[in-house]
């Protein structure tokens, strides 16, 4: 199970880097379409697009990995017992907003898919599509959530704690 976690991780790192990828690919093009005299048809809005996508298709792997903002000078004063459980009660919390806007995200994109709704540019972009990255990627943060949550509930830290160097913390068992 740890390698198809992980295999999930390590997919939507490669979507998110993707979409980065294909913003500077729309900005050359960009770029080379002025010096060349021709424009690129709706390129901010595509930009746009892959902007939201690597942010969203980003949010589990950088989990993951202990990237994401987080304030634990409040943690490191507590007690270890106190500690894990806040961890807990802090996990279960994302879990709860990172699922409900997951929903909240599908429900767009099905909408969006049944009412054919599109871009207002040129290219009519079927909105389903870029929007998909939502959740896709708010899915993957819970999945991410939900497996630093079981980890914690054993005792073990989160991957996130592990990335962060802070697993010599007492309260953890390796």
């Amino acid at each position: 199970m740890r390698i198809v976690l992980d295999g999930l991780y390590r997919l939507a790192g490669v979507l998110a880097a993707l979409c980065m990828a294909g913003i500077a690919l729309v900005v050359l093009a960009q770029i080379a379409g002025r010096g060349l005299g021709f424009r690129v048809p709706e390129a901010n809005e595509i930009a746009g697009y892959l902007v939201a996508g690597s942010a969203f298709l980003g949010l589990a792997p950088t989990l993951q990995a202990g990237t994401h903002i987080r304030v634990n000078l409040a943690l490191q004063v507590l007690p270890p017992a106190l500690r894990r459980w806040v961890e807990v009660w802090c996990l279960l919390l994302a879990l709860a907003v990172v699922g409900y806007a997951t929903w909240w995200a599908l429900d767009l994109v099905i909408g969006s898919f049944e009412f054919d709704d599109r871009s207002p540019g040129e290219l009519a972009i079927p909105l389903w599509i870029p929007q998909c990255a939502l959740p896709l990627g708010l899915g993957m943060c819970a999945v991410a959530l939900l497996d630093n949550l079981q980890a914690a509930l054993r005792g073990q830290p989160p991957a996130y704690v592990e990335a962060e160097s802070a697993a010599d913390l007492p309260g953890w068992n390796r």
